[in-house]
């Protein structure tokens, strides 16, 4: 399966994104600047670098001294590059090794049409964000696995009203809780651009782990994608299990990626 160079490019973007919104100690400033090949984000302590676009193979790497120097004057400590084999040249990847990058870790990028996968019915209650119970235990889970900001009563109240006037189809953004037991374990969140749901976000809490709470949030965002008219689903990840989850319901590998990591 091919797949529009512009579509891969922002899945990888989007996940280096959320490293930086799960980075610890909350950086103070957080910033996004465009290089001809590169989204450069950058907070307080590191600087994640995504594709933007396919590099031509006859480009030489001139990025990486200015992104260097980039880094130091913004006095990070950590640089991370996201390449994958469709968009990034196998030249621009042995620059970095001979600058002293090594490979942090190695994923996949995965996608399906929707008519092909074979998702089954969530053996777990699965609630699609909207009620003030669901954005309660969102909001819960995030800041329980990744420390991010809670969110108060009344923020809730106002999220939940504004989302009761616009329909399912329309949102752009759907976040899904997967309780068990009468509590929250699992969450997940689809993101739907041109006809194309993106899967991020799937996490369980520890101790819910192994009880099917993850292929439960997988299989109501598939659900969740054929209802809001998404003809494709694709998603980035680095972690086996959850790989094993994707594959099992249909999705196959649209690039490969590895991730690169230097300590200045």
């Amino acid at each position: 399966m091919d797949w529009d160079d512009e579509v891969v490019c922002r899945t990888v973007d989007r996940s280096v994104a959320r490293r930086l919104q799960w980075s610890d100690d909350g950086p103070e400033r957080r910033d996004v600047l465009w290089t001809p090949f590169h989204n450069a984000h950058i907070d307080d302590r590191q600087l994640l670098l995504a594709p933007r676009c396919r590099i031509d193979d006859t480009r030489k790497s001139l990025w990486l001294p200015e992104l260097l120097e980039l880094a130091r004057d913004r006095g990070c400590s950590t640089i991370r590059c996201l390449t994958t084999n469709q968009l990034t040249p196998a030249h621009h990847e042995q620059t970095m090794l001979d600058h002293g990058f090594t490979v942090e870790a190695e994923g996949h990028v995965l996608g399906a049409d929707v008519d092909s996968l074979n998702f089954f019915t969530p053996q777990h209650l699965v609630e699609v964000t909207g009620s003030r119970r669901s954005l309660a235990a969102v909001f819960q889970l995030s800041s329980t696995l990744w420390g991010t900001p809670s969110m108060g009563q009344e923020e809730i109240d106002a999220v939940s009203e504004a989302l009761e006037y616009v329909p399912l189809d329309e949102r752009n953004k759907h976040d899904v809780v997967v309780w068990l037991d009468g509590q929250p374990a699992a969450i997940g969140l689809l993101m739907v651009d041109d006809a194309i749901g993106t899967l991020e976000n799937g996490a369980t809490l520890p101790e819910y782990q192994r009880q099917g709470a993850y292929s439960a949030a997988v299989d109501g965002r598939l659900m969740l994608a054929r209802d809001a008219g998404c003809q494709r689903v694709l998603t980035h990840t680095e972690n086996e299990f959850a790989e094993k989850v994707l594959r099992s319901r249909g999705l196959r590998t649209a690039d490969e990626t590895k991730l690169y990591i230097l300590s200045l």
